[in-house]
């Protein structure tokens, strides 16, 4: 292990991924987010559903966990936001050290 992750939300708008965005990088707990257009398919209420959304990577340092998914739950408009987290357990060094250089 590395002691990188990715830490990944879905979304239903941009304007909710952006806050969520903006407000990771202010504090400096990511070094960057991806956006990419996903079909999300679930069972919410009882009902199977299916919506566009936007799922959202960041990489991070996996010490900062605690306070991503704080950060995420605060600017999230999901009542339960997927948040999950994948360790990096290979990756080039210069990515790597420039994760670790532009956050806290």
């Amino acid at each position: 292990m590395t002691g990188f992750i990715i830490v990944q939300t879905a979304t239903s708008s941009k304007e909710n991924a952006n806050k969520i965005i903006a407000a990771l990088l202010a504090k400096k707990l990511i070094a960057c987010a991806q956006i990419s257009k996903v079909e999300s398919y679930y069972i919410w209420d009882a009902k199977t559903q299916n919506e566009p959304e936007l799922k959202v990577d960041f990489k991070a340092k996996a010490k900062d966990y605690i306070d991503i998914e704080k950060t995420i739950l605060d600017n999230h408009s999901y009542e339960t936001p997927e948040i999950i987290s994948f360790d990096i357990d290979k990756g080039s060094k210069a990515y790597l050290n420039w994760i670790s250089d532009v956050t806290r």
